[in-house]
C-alpha cells in the first residue's frame, strides 16, 4: 500500500505539474480531459518523462484511466509496464544500480514479485559489493567463486549441503603430501572435514563412535618415540569400542612385549584386568610360581634357597617340612650341626641335636667348642704308654650321658675301658693273665674272620661288631688284644660310607701277633668320635678318614677322632 500511494503521488504531481505549466486551470482542465495527444505535450514539456507513441497519442483523460487501472492492480504489473504507464524508467534503473541486478530483470518482475526476484537474481557478490557486506575471510566458503556467483537464495538455501571444510579450514593429509610445509588437522576434523552441515548434528555421534583412538592422538609403534603399549593396542579402536576394547586389554597389551620382563609378569601377562581385580586368579598365577622364577637363584646362594629354588610358591610349606639340614646350612658339616645327619629333616634337628650332644664323645665335643677339658701328659704315668692310652680312653671316648650317670651313680665303671682277648682256637691260652687289666670277654677269631692271602684275619666292621657283641658299648671304644700269632687285616672298601661304626684299638704286643694296614682309607665319620690307638706290632700305614669338625666357620677343620700310632 505504501508503494501504491507513492505512485499515485507521484501521477498527482505529475498531472498537477503539467497543468501548471500549460497554464490556465479552466483552459488546462478542459485540455486535459478531452484533447487528443495532450501527453505527448506533456511528455514534450517534462523532461523527466518520457511517453511511448502510444500514450502520447492519448488525452490525459484516456492517460488517468489507464494509469488509475495499472496502479489498482499494481502488484500484479510488471515494473516495466508501470514504468511505461508513468513514463518514467527510474524505477528500475535506480533498483538495478542499487542492487546490481540488471534492469531487465526488473522490469520483468513485478512489484509483488520483487523480493523473489532480487533473491533469484541478486548474486553473493552483488550482496556484498552493493550493500557493504563483508564475510570473514578465515570462512574457505565465502572465498568460493563459484559460491559467491550463485544467486542469493540458491546460495543460502543450499548451505546445509556445504560440507564442514567449507566453514573451517582443514588441511587433510593428502594436502601435506603435496606441501610437506603444511600442517595437517587433527584426525577428526579431517573425518568431520567432508561431512555437510545437514548431517552434522545428526552424524555427530556417529563420526565420534567410529572414530578410531590413533585418529585423535599420534601412536608411534616404531623409534626412539615409540608411544606407550596401551595405545598402540588402543589405535585401531574406536571411541565406541573403548570401554570394551579396555575391559579386555591384558598386562601384556599393557606392557608390549613381556620377553624379557621377570617371569612374575610374563605369568600376568594374559590377565585382564579385571582378572587381576579377581583374587583367585591372581593367587593360582602366584601359587603356580616356583620359588626360583619369582628370585633370582644361583648354586651360590643360600642351600635353602637352592632346595626350594623348583619348589612352587603353594607349595612351600609341605616342601619346607621335607627339607633336610644339607638342604638348610652351607656348612652342615661344621661345628655342631656336624654330629647330627646331613639327611635329618629340619623338624627333626632339635629332638636330633639333644641325643647326639648326649651321646657324642667328650674329644668330638671339645673339638667344636662345646668342651673343653686339660688332660694328662704321658708323663703323668710314668710313661707308661698302656696306662696312658687308657687315660685317653676314659676321657676322649666316654659321652657326657655316661659321665652324668657315672657321677649320679657314685661310680665310674661306667667310663671304663673294656679290653677284649682276641686268640685263636687253638690256643688254649685263657684271658687270665689279664684279669688286672680288666678283659670283658675272650673270642676266637677263627670262627668268626676270614683270611687274606697272606693269612691275616680280615676284620671288617661286621666282624667288629661280632668281636664286641655283648661286649661293651661302641662309645666305650674296646680295645682288641691280639694273643700271640694273631694277625689282623684292617681295609678301606674304597666307598664314602663308614668302614666301621665306632672307634676301636689293638694292642699287638704279643709274639708273632700284627696289625696290618691296607693302602686304601679306612672311613670311621661317624658323629660319636672319640680316641683310638695302635700298639705293639704293625705293617704299613695307618691311613684313615675321620669326620672333619671344626668350632666355627673361620676356624681350620680338625677330625673328631684322635689317632696314636704306639
Amino acid at each position: 500500500m505504501r508503494l501504491s500511494s507513492r505512485i499515485m503521488t507521484l501521477i498527482l504531481g505529475i498531472i498537477l505539474g503539467v497543468v501548471l505549466t500549460v497554464g490556465g486551470v479552466a483552459l488546462g482542465g478542459y485540455m486535459l480531459v478531452s484533447g487528443e495527444g495532450t501527453m505527448g505535450k506533456i511528455d514534450d514539456k517534462v523532461e523527466f518523462v518520457e511517453f511511448d507513441e502510444e500514450i502520447r497519442n492519448q488525452s490525459l483523460l484516456q492517460y488517468g484511466s489507464a494509469a488509475i487501472e495499472t496502479v489498482s492492480k499494481i502488484n500484479e504489473v510488471p515494473i516495466g509496464e508501470l514504468e511505461d504507464a508513468l513514463g518514467i524508467d527510474v524505477l528500475s534503473s535506480k533498483i538495478s544500480e542499487f542492487t546490481g541486478v540488471s534492469e531487465e530483470t526488473i522490469k520483468d518482475s513485478k512489484i509483488g514479485d520483487l523480493g523473489t526476484t532480487m533473491g533469484n537474481s541478486l548474486t553473493v557478490n552483488n550482496l556484498s559489493d552493493k550493500f557493504g557486506l563483508e564475510f570473514p575471510d578465515s570462512i574457505p566458503l565465502f572465498n568460493d567463486e563459484e559460491f559467491k556467483s550463485k544467486p542469493v537464495s540458491e546460495a543460502f538455501s543450499g548451505i546445509d549441503d556445504e560440507t564442514l571444510d567449507k566453514f573451517i579450514s582443514i588441511t587433510y593429509d593428502a594436502d601435506v603430501e603435496k606441501d610437506p610445509t603444511l600442517v595437517a588437522s587433527s584426525p577428526i576434523l579431517q573425518k568431520l572435514g567432508t561431512t555437510k552441515i545437514s548431517e552434522l548434528s545428526n552424524s555427530m555421534d556417529g563420526v565420534i563412535d567410529s572414530t578410531k583412538i590413533g585418529e585423535i592422538i599420534d601412536v608411534e609403534t616404531e623409534g626412539p618415540n615409540k608411544s606407550s603399549a596401551v595405545l598402540i593396542y588402543l589405535k585401531d579402536v574406536e571411541i565406541q569400542g573403548l570401554n570394551q576394547a579396555i575391559k579386555d586389554m591384558t598386562i601384556g597389551d599393557a606392557i608390549g612385549d613381556t620377553t624379557s620382563a621377570h617371569i612374575v609378569v610374563q605369568r600376568f601377562a594374559g590377565l585382564t584386568l579385571d582378572q587381576m581385580a579377581n583374587n583367585d586368579d591372581v593367587k593360582t598365577i602366584i601359587e603356580d610360581l616356583a620359588l626360583g622364577e619369582v628370585i633370582t637363584i644361583t648354586d651360590a646362594d643360600e642351600p635353602i634357597l637352592v632346595a626350594l629354588k623348583d619348589t612352587k610358591v603353594g607349595n612351600l610349606n609341605d616342601r619346607v617340612k621335607e627339607l633336610t639340614l644339607k638342604d638348610v646350612f652351607k656348612e652342615y658339616d661344621v661345628g655342631v650341626l656336624s654330629l647330627i645327619s646331613p639327611d635329618t629333616l629340619i623338624p627333626n634337628i632339635s629332638k636330633e641335636f639333644s641325643s647326639v650332644v648326649a651321646n657324642a664323645s667328650l674329644y668330638t665335643l671339645h673339638q667344636i667348642g662345646l668342651f673343653n677339658f686339660n688332660e694328662k701328659a704321658l708323663a703323668d704315668f710314668g710313661g707308661n704308654q698302656i696306662l696312658y692310652q687308657e687315660y685317653l680312653q676314659k676321657v676322649r671316648n666316654s659321652a657326657p650321658d655316661n659321665v652324668v650317670k657315672a657321677f649320679a651313680s657314685g661310680s665310674f665303671d661306667a667310663i671304663k675301658t673294656n679290653y677284649i682277648h682276641v686268640k685263636l682256637s687253638a690256643n688254649a691260652d685263657d684271658h687270665t693273665a689279664f684279669v688286672g687289666m680288666n678283659i670283658v670277654k675272650c673270642v676266637d677269631i677263627d670262627t668268626i674272620a676270614q683270611t687274606d692271602t697272606s693269612g691275616n684275619y680280615v676284620i671288617t666292621k661286621d666282624v667288629l661288631n661280632t668281636i664286641v657283641a655283648n661286649g661293651t658299648s661302641p662309645y666305650q671304644a674296646p680295645v682288641l688284644l691280639l694273643d700271640a700269632g694273631v694277625k689282623i687285616s684292617l681295609n678301606g672298601n674304597g666307598g664314602e660310607e663308614n668302614d666301621f661304626d665306632s672307634v676301636f684299638s689293638v694292642i699287638a704286643t704279643s709274639m708273632d701277633s700284627l696289625v696290618t694296614f691296607g693302602a686304601t682309607p679306612i672311613n670311621i665319620v661317624n658323629s660319636i668320635g672319640g680316641h683310638m690307638f695302635f700298639m705293639g706290632n704293625t705293617a704299613g700305614t695307618a691311613n684313615f678318614n675321620f669326620k672333619q669338625v671344626k668350632s666355627s666357620s673361620t676356624s681350620p677343620a680338625v677330625d673328631n677322632i684322635s689317632l696314636s700310632i704306639i
